[in-house]
């Protein structure tokens, strides 16, 4: 299948000077008609229901609720190679990392989802698999009450 049959949705976390630099890449590679850039008015449910993969491409940190909410639904992971990022993400495991702020870069892991809908379906079925682990509900309680626990016993 050629790249350009593909319908495709990107989800960008909030508004960021990459974004309008990724958008120009893609249309520069010719796939400008098949694929879009979501609005930034769509919430992240409405994102996470129509997009092909989630895009965390900012150095300034990654938004966990938004990462959270993308593995869960099993969307294929391009994000920026950050020491926060490697907490809940491994390169070619369950997302692509990228060197952040740098479109180029951001744009080929894009497209090289684009072409290996393989590969986009192994990283987001781990990125689910990674975040039914990470981010249970009752493991998250569990880490809460023990803080709790910690905060009561330094205040006491």
């Amino acid at each position: 299948m050629k790249v350009a049959e593909l319908p495709v949705m990107l989800i960008f976390e909030g508004i960021h000077r990459s974004v309008h630099d990724v958008a120009a890449f893609v249309d520069d590679t010719g796939v400008a008609d098949f694929a879009r850039i979501a609005p930034a008015t769509m919430s992240l449910g409405e994102l996470t229901a129509v997009a092909d993969a989630a895009v965390f491409v900012g150095s300034e940190g990654l938004p966990t609720a938004a990462l959270a909410t993308a593995m869960s639904a099993g969307a294929p992971i391009v994000a920026a190679d950050t020491p926060e990022g490697r907490d809940w993400l491994a390169d070619g495991v369950n997302a692509l990392l990228v060197a952040p702020d740098v479109p180029r870069h951001i744009a080929r892991a894009f497209l090289r989802l684009i072409e290996d809908r393989s590969l986009a379906q192994r990283l987001g079925e781990q990125a689910r698999a990674s975040a039914a682990r990470s981010f249970d509900k009752r493991k998250i309680l569990r880490h809460w009450r023990k803080l709790h626990d910690e905060l009561r016993a330094a205040v006491s």
